[in-house]
Protein backbone atom coordinates (compact mmCIF):
# COMPACT_ATOMS: atom_id res chain seq x y z
CA UNK A 1 0.00 0.00 0.00
CA UNK A 2 1.49 3.29 -1.15
CA UNK A 3 2.87 4.93 -4.24
CA UNK A 4 6.14 2.68 -5.24
CA UNK A 5 5.29 0.15 -2.38
CA UNK A 6 6.51 -3.75 -2.92
CA UNK A 7 5.83 -6.98 -1.31
CA UNK A 8 6.99 -9.57 -3.54
CA UNK A 9 7.01 -12.74 -0.95
CA UNK A 10 4.23 -14.88 0.28
CA UNK A 11 1.95 -13.50 3.02
CA UNK A 12 3.77 -10.02 3.41
CA UNK A 13 2.80 -6.71 3.61
CA UNK A 14 4.40 -3.38 2.53
CA UNK A 15 2.27 -0.45 4.03
CA UNK A 16 3.90 3.08 3.01
CA UNK A 17 5.26 4.60 -0.04
CA UNK A 18 8.38 3.13 -1.90
CA UNK A 19 8.03 0.27 1.32
CA UNK A 20 9.47 -3.03 -0.25
CA UNK A 21 8.93 -6.04 1.76
CA UNK A 22 11.38 -8.61 -0.44
CA UNK A 23 10.60 -12.00 0.72
CA UNK A 24 8.10 -14.34 2.82
CA UNK A 25 6.15 -13.15 5.40
CA UNK A 26 8.06 -9.95 5.17
CA UNK A 27 6.26 -6.53 6.57
CA UNK A 28 7.39 -2.69 6.34
CA UNK A 29 5.33 0.13 7.77
CA UNK A 30 7.17 3.30 6.72
CA UNK A 31 8.51 5.18 4.11
CA UNK A 32 11.25 3.52 2.56
CA UNK A 33 11.18 0.88 4.93
CA UNK A 34 12.57 -2.38 3.63
CA UNK A 35 12.16 -6.12 5.03
CA UNK A 36 13.88 -9.37 3.89
CA UNK A 37 12.26 -12.71 4.64
CA UNK A 38 10.39 -13.09 7.63
CA UNK A 39 11.87 -9.40 8.95
CA UNK A 40 9.51 -6.69 10.39
CA UNK A 41 10.40 -2.91 9.47
CA UNK A 42 9.02 -0.11 11.41
CA UNK A 43 9.68 3.14 10.86
CA UNK A 44 10.96 5.72 7.82
CA UNK A 45 13.61 4.13 6.19
CA UNK A 46 13.74 1.27 8.78
CA UNK A 47 15.26 -1.57 7.13
CA UNK A 48 15.51 -5.46 8.60
CA UNK A 49 17.53 -8.36 7.22
CA UNK A 50 16.10 -12.42 7.30
CA UNK A 51 14.15 -12.74 11.08
CA UNK A 52 15.56 -8.96 12.11
CA UNK A 53 13.07 -6.70 13.81
CA UNK A 54 13.73 -2.82 12.79
CA UNK A 55 11.50 -0.36 14.99
CA UNK A 56 12.34 3.48 14.45
CA UNK A 57 13.19 6.19 11.84
CA UNK A 58 16.43 4.95 10.23
CA UNK A 59 16.68 1.72 12.35
CA UNK A 60 18.71 -1.12 10.89
CA UNK A 61 19.38 -4.64 11.09
CA UNK A 62 21.96 -6.20 9.24
CA UNK A 63 21.97 -9.29 10.97
CA UNK A 64 19.97 -12.13 11.04
CA UNK A 65 17.47 -13.09 14.21
CA UNK A 66 18.57 -9.57 15.97
CA UNK A 67 16.42 -6.38 16.93
CA UNK A 68 16.94 -2.75 17.03
CA UNK A 69 14.41 -0.32 18.22
CA UNK A 70 14.97 3.63 18.44
CA UNK A 71 16.17 6.27 15.85
CA UNK A 72 18.90 5.21 13.84
CA UNK A 73 19.70 2.48 16.21
CA UNK A 74 21.92 -0.32 14.26
CA UNK A 75 22.96 -3.75 14.42
CA UNK A 76 25.71 -5.22 12.23
CA UNK A 77 26.21 -7.69 10.05
CA UNK A 78 28.38 -9.81 12.11
CA UNK A 79 26.69 -9.44 15.65
CA UNK A 80 23.97 -11.55 15.41
CA UNK A 81 21.81 -12.51 17.74
CA UNK A 82 22.15 -8.88 19.42
CA UNK A 83 19.97 -6.43 20.04
CA UNK A 84 20.37 -2.44 19.84
CA UNK A 85 17.79 -0.45 22.16
CA UNK A 86 17.73 3.53 22.36
CA UNK A 87 18.49 6.34 20.70
CA UNK A 88 21.71 5.91 17.80
CA UNK A 89 22.68 2.58 19.88
CA UNK A 90 25.16 0.00 17.98
CA UNK A 91 26.12 -3.52 18.57
CA UNK A 92 30.01 -4.07 18.70
CA UNK A 93 29.74 -7.81 19.09
CA UNK A 94 27.23 -11.08 18.65
CA UNK A 95 24.92 -12.28 20.98
CA UNK A 96 24.74 -8.92 22.97
CA UNK A 97 22.27 -6.25 24.07
CA UNK A 98 23.53 -2.28 23.81
CA UNK A 99 22.13 0.84 25.05
CA UNK A 100 24.24 3.16 23.64
CA UNK A 101 27.73 3.72 21.54
CA UNK A 102 31.33 3.82 21.45
CA UNK A 103 30.83 7.38 22.68
CA UNK A 104 27.46 7.57 24.35
CA UNK A 105 27.12 4.99 27.36
CA UNK A 106 23.75 4.80 29.01
CA UNK A 107 23.03 3.08 32.88
CA UNK A 108 20.66 0.85 33.70
CA UNK A 109 17.74 1.95 36.53
CA UNK A 110 15.88 0.31 39.06
CA UNK A 111 18.12 -2.63 38.43
CA UNK A 112 16.75 -5.47 40.96
CA UNK A 113 20.18 -7.47 42.86
CA UNK A 114 20.90 -10.72 41.11
CA UNK A 115 20.04 -13.71 42.08
CA UNK A 116 21.08 -16.24 39.04
CA UNK A 117 24.82 -16.76 37.93
CA UNK A 118 23.78 -14.95 34.90
CA UNK A 119 22.00 -12.23 36.79
CA UNK A 120 23.32 -8.32 36.41
CA UNK A 121 24.37 -6.79 39.65
CA UNK A 122 23.41 -3.56 40.58
CA UNK A 123 25.83 -1.06 42.14
CA UNK A 124 24.11 -2.06 46.08
CA UNK A 125 24.68 -5.62 45.36
CA UNK A 126 28.59 -5.02 44.54
CA UNK A 127 29.26 -2.31 47.91
CA UNK A 128 27.55 -5.02 49.92
CA UNK A 129 29.79 -8.17 48.64
CA UNK A 130 33.07 -5.99 48.59
CA UNK A 131 32.34 -4.87 52.30
CA UNK A 132 31.81 -7.75 53.38
CA UNK A 133 34.49 -8.97 51.49
CA UNK A 134 37.37 -6.51 53.04
CA UNK A 135 36.03 -7.18 56.36
CA UNK A 136 36.71 -10.73 56.28
CA UNK A 137 39.95 -9.97 54.67
CA UNK A 138 40.77 -6.93 57.68
CA UNK A 139 39.54 -9.55 60.39
CA UNK A 140 42.05 -12.93 58.84
CA UNK A 141 44.95 -10.29 58.31
CA UNK A 142 44.54 -9.16 62.00
CA UNK A 143 44.32 -12.32 63.38
CA UNK A 144 47.57 -13.93 61.13
CA UNK A 145 49.55 -10.85 62.70
CA UNK A 146 48.25 -11.72 66.18
CA UNK A 147 49.40 -15.22 66.09
CA UNK A 148 52.80 -14.40 64.47
CA UNK A 149 52.74 -12.05 67.71
CA UNK A 150 51.73 -14.28 70.54
CA UNK A 151 53.64 -16.88 68.96
CA UNK A 152 57.02 -14.92 68.83
CA UNK A 153 56.81 -13.70 72.18
CA UNK A 154 55.60 -17.21 73.67
CA UNK A 155 59.13 -18.89 72.25
CA UNK A 156 61.31 -16.25 73.17
CA UNK A 157 60.00 -16.22 76.76
CA UNK A 158 60.13 -20.15 76.83
CA UNK A 159 63.64 -19.97 75.11
CA UNK A 160 65.28 -17.57 77.87
CA UNK A 161 63.11 -19.97 80.96
CA UNK A 162 64.61 -23.04 79.50
CA UNK A 163 68.30 -21.58 79.44
CA UNK A 164 68.01 -19.59 82.34
CA UNK A 165 66.80 -23.01 84.33
CA UNK A 166 69.24 -25.42 82.53
CA UNK A 167 72.06 -22.73 83.45
CA UNK A 168 71.28 -23.20 87.53
CA UNK A 169 70.67 -26.54 87.15
CA UNK A 170 73.77 -27.54 85.54
CA UNK A 171 75.59 -24.94 88.47
CA UNK A 172 73.97 -26.84 91.41
CA UNK A 173 75.23 -30.13 90.26
CA UNK A 174 79.08 -29.61 89.86
CA UNK A 175 78.70 -27.60 93.10
CA UNK A 176 77.22 -30.88 94.61
CA UNK A 177 79.41 -33.18 93.28
CA UNK A 178 82.52 -31.16 93.92
CA UNK A 179 81.63 -30.80 97.65
CA UNK A 180 81.27 -34.78 97.32
CA UNK A 181 84.57 -35.30 96.42
CA UNK A 182 86.25 -33.52 98.80
CA UNK A 183 84.55 -34.66 101.60
CA UNK A 184 85.40 -38.05 100.54
CA UNK A 185 89.21 -37.46 100.07
CA UNK A 186 88.95 -35.93 103.18
CA UNK A 187 87.74 -38.99 105.27
CA UNK A 188 90.20 -41.11 103.52
CA UNK A 189 93.35 -39.09 104.73
CA UNK A 190 92.33 -38.37 108.33
CA UNK A 191 96.04 -39.39 109.14
CA UNK A 192 97.00 -36.19 107.76
CA UNK A 193 97.00 -32.95 109.48
CA UNK A 194 93.65 -30.89 109.92
CA UNK A 195 96.25 -28.11 108.42
CA UNK A 196 96.85 -29.87 105.30
CA UNK A 197 93.64 -31.57 104.93
CA UNK A 198 92.12 -28.16 104.78
CA UNK A 199 94.51 -26.64 103.09
CA UNK A 200 94.12 -29.77 100.27
CA UNK A 201 90.13 -29.15 100.70
CA UNK A 202 90.58 -25.55 99.65
CA UNK A 203 92.28 -26.01 96.88
CA UNK A 204 90.34 -28.45 95.49
CA UNK A 205 87.00 -27.00 96.13
CA UNK A 206 88.49 -23.89 94.88
CA UNK A 207 89.61 -25.41 91.08
CA UNK A 208 86.53 -27.48 90.90
CA UNK A 209 84.10 -24.62 91.98
CA UNK A 210 86.25 -22.51 88.86
CA UNK A 211 85.54 -25.24 86.45
CA UNK A 212 81.93 -25.39 87.54
CA UNK A 213 81.44 -21.63 87.27
CA UNK A 214 83.53 -22.08 83.74
CA UNK A 215 81.71 -25.14 82.39
CA UNK A 216 78.51 -23.06 83.51
CA UNK A 217 79.60 -19.90 81.90
CA UNK A 218 79.70 -21.64 78.50
CA UNK A 219 76.96 -23.46 78.41
CA UNK A 220 74.79 -20.20 79.27
CA UNK A 221 76.48 -18.35 76.80
CA UNK A 222 75.73 -21.30 74.09
CA UNK A 223 72.11 -21.22 74.93
CA UNK A 224 71.78 -17.69 74.74
CA UNK A 225 73.63 -17.61 71.20
CA UNK A 226 71.24 -19.77 70.02
CA UNK A 227 68.56 -17.60 71.88
CA UNK A 228 70.22 -14.43 70.23
CA UNK A 229 70.25 -16.24 66.46
CA UNK A 230 66.11 -17.21 66.73
CA UNK A 231 65.78 -13.70 67.53
CA UNK A 232 67.59 -12.82 64.47
CA UNK A 233 65.61 -14.94 62.48
CA UNK A 234 62.25 -13.53 63.80
CA UNK A 235 63.74 -9.70 63.45
CA UNK A 236 64.22 -10.54 59.70
CA UNK A 237 60.52 -11.84 58.88
CA UNK A 238 59.15 -8.93 61.24
CA UNK A 239 61.56 -6.62 58.69
CA UNK A 240 60.49 -8.62 55.50
CA UNK A 241 56.54 -7.71 56.69
CA UNK A 242 57.26 -4.10 56.96
CA UNK A 243 58.74 -3.85 53.49
CA UNK A 244 55.77 -5.49 52.48
CA UNK A 245 53.33 -3.55 53.85
CA UNK A 246 55.32 -0.43 52.30
CA UNK A 247 55.11 -2.16 49.69
CA UNK A 248 51.34 -2.49 49.07
CA UNK A 249 50.96 1.16 50.42
CA UNK A 250 52.96 2.27 47.74
CA UNK A 251 50.02 0.86 44.94
CA UNK A 252 47.87 3.58 43.15
CA UNK A 253 44.68 3.45 43.27
CA UNK A 254 42.27 3.80 40.17
CA UNK A 255 41.47 7.38 39.01
CA UNK A 256 39.56 7.19 35.27
CA UNK A 257 36.03 5.71 35.38
CA UNK A 258 35.03 2.85 34.03
CA UNK A 259 39.15 2.04 33.85
CA UNK A 260 40.72 -1.12 35.18
CA UNK A 261 44.58 -0.21 36.40
CA UNK A 262 47.57 -2.18 36.92
CA UNK A 263 50.28 -0.69 39.09
CA UNK A 264 53.49 -1.50 41.10
CA UNK A 265 55.63 -0.58 43.57
CA UNK A 266 58.42 -1.82 46.03
CA UNK A 267 58.95 -1.42 50.01
CA UNK A 268 61.74 -1.66 52.01
CA UNK A 269 62.39 -1.72 55.55
CA UNK A 270 66.07 -2.27 57.26
CA UNK A 271 67.54 -4.65 55.39
CA UNK A 272 64.44 -5.93 53.63
CA UNK A 273 62.91 -5.13 50.27
CA UNK A 274 59.41 -6.35 48.64
CA UNK A 275 57.82 -6.00 45.52
CA UNK A 276 54.27 -5.39 45.10
CA UNK A 277 51.73 -5.64 42.08
CA UNK A 278 48.34 -4.36 42.21
CA UNK A 279 45.03 -4.02 40.00
CA UNK A 280 41.93 -1.82 40.90
CA UNK A 281 38.72 -0.77 38.98
CA UNK A 282 37.17 2.38 39.44
CA UNK A 283 32.93 2.12 38.55
CA UNK A 284 31.90 5.50 38.91
CA UNK A 285 33.28 8.93 40.26
CA UNK A 286 32.36 7.57 43.73
CA UNK A 287 33.13 3.92 43.83
CA UNK A 288 36.42 2.27 43.49
CA UNK A 289 38.37 -0.79 44.57
CA UNK A 290 41.37 -2.25 43.79
CA UNK A 291 43.37 -5.12 45.72
CA UNK A 292 47.41 -6.04 45.73
CA UNK A 293 50.17 -8.82 46.61
CA UNK A 294 53.49 -8.04 47.98
CA UNK A 295 56.59 -10.39 47.76
CA UNK A 296 59.43 -10.37 50.12
CA UNK A 297 61.34 -13.21 48.95
CA UNK A 298 61.62 -17.07 50.74
CA UNK A 299 57.76 -17.88 51.09
CA UNK A 300 56.83 -13.93 52.54
CA UNK A 301 54.15 -12.87 50.87
CA UNK A 302 51.22 -10.13 51.79
CA UNK A 303 48.41 -9.10 50.13
CA UNK A 304 45.52 -6.66 50.89
CA UNK A 305 42.07 -5.27 49.52
CA UNK A 306 40.11 -1.90 49.62
CA UNK A 307 37.40 -0.72 48.80
CA UNK A 308 36.93 3.31 48.33
CA UNK A 309 33.52 5.10 48.90
CA UNK A 310 33.10 9.24 48.04
CA UNK A 311 30.16 11.44 48.56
Amino acid sequence: MGSGSMATGVDSVAIGPLSKALGDSAVTYGVSSTAQKDGVAIGAKASASDTGVAVGFNSKVDAQNSVAIGHSSHVAADHGYSIAIGDHSKTDRENSVSIGHESLNRQLTHLAAGTEDTDAVNVAQLKKEMAETLENARKETLAQSNDVLDAAKKHSNSVARTTLETAEEHANKKSAETLVSAKVYADSNSSQTLKTANSYTDVTVSNSTKKATRESNQYTDHKFSQLDNRLDKLDKRVDKGLASSAALNSLFQPYGVGKVNFTAGVGGYRSSQALAIGSGYRVNESVAFKAGVAYAGSSNVMYNASFNIEW
